[in-house]
């Protein structure tokens, strides 16, 4: 038999990121998912021998895009407006794979006009199957009316009419067990990152490739130190 789970993976600074944003903006907030779909199938054979297929659909959320208040492409019944999103979107059109809302002060419930405007979403990007389109519910609350809040996020997928909360993976947010991760080596990804901070070297180092920064810092403490010397003796 074949068994189908999806999984969304996001990157930690990325998710952070659009924490951030979101928590620093002045109102509620929405917008859409970046990303693409990696379908792979693994076999599996358990203890008794029986041989059972898993696809595995991995949501890849890889960056994201949003308005700084609600209703801006749509109205009070989840109408949409086509335009205003094509314009807004403009090259990133094919690279949606979902859309979020972000709510302060609420509840961590999908609305009605929420569930409305999923539907409306679903059909309109046509480079994703509508049954893994996301739609993602970001929610905050202060704890006993401190100035603390708890912030809280889930991604759905509709099953039918029904949407269905599907597993988040944080891509670079492994336990110490898994080795593979710990130790896997990329040479292309090593190359890009020394490309990029070569490119940003001289901002940072001196002719002698040392910190600029912490080289004026230490010789401003010795000009301190100095000077204290002097008024000590």
């Amino acid at each position: 038999p074949l068994h189908v789970m999806s999984l969304v993976s996001a990157a930690g600074s990325l998710l952070s990121s659009l924490l951030f944003k979101l928590k620093h903006s002045q109102d509620d907030a929405e917008g859409f998912l970046l990303g693409d779909v990696q379908k792979q199938s693994i076999e599996k054979i358990t203890d008794s021998q029986s041989c059972g297929t898993q696809e595995e659909k991995r949501i890849c959320v890889q960056s994201f895009v949003y308005y700084l208040t609600k209703y801006n492409f749509y109205d009070h019944l989840g109408r949409l407006d086509v335009d205003k999103i094509k314009t807004f979107l403009a090259e990133r059109e094919k690279h949606v794979i979902g859309w979020f809302s972000y709510r302060r002060n609420s509840s961590h419930r999908l609305s009605l006009r929420e569930r409305a405007l999923h539907g409306n979403l679903m059909t309109m990007f046509p480079g994703v199957n509508a049954n893994e389109f996301l739609c993602a519910l970001i929610t905050d609350q202060a704890l006993d009316h401190s100035i603390v809040y708890s912030t809280e996020y889930s991604f759905f997928q509709w099953i039918g009419s029904c949407p269905k909360r599907i597993p988040v993976e944080i891509s670079n947010l492994r336990g110490s067990v898994v080795l593979p991760y710990r130790n896997q080596h990329n040479s292309q990804l090593s190359s890009d990152y020394s490309t990029l901070l070569g490119s940003h070297e001289r901002k940072f180092l001196n002719n002698n490739h040392e910190s600029a920064y912490a080289c004026q810092v230490e010789t401003l403490y010795k000009s301190i130190i100095s000077h204290l010397e002097v008024r000590w003796w």
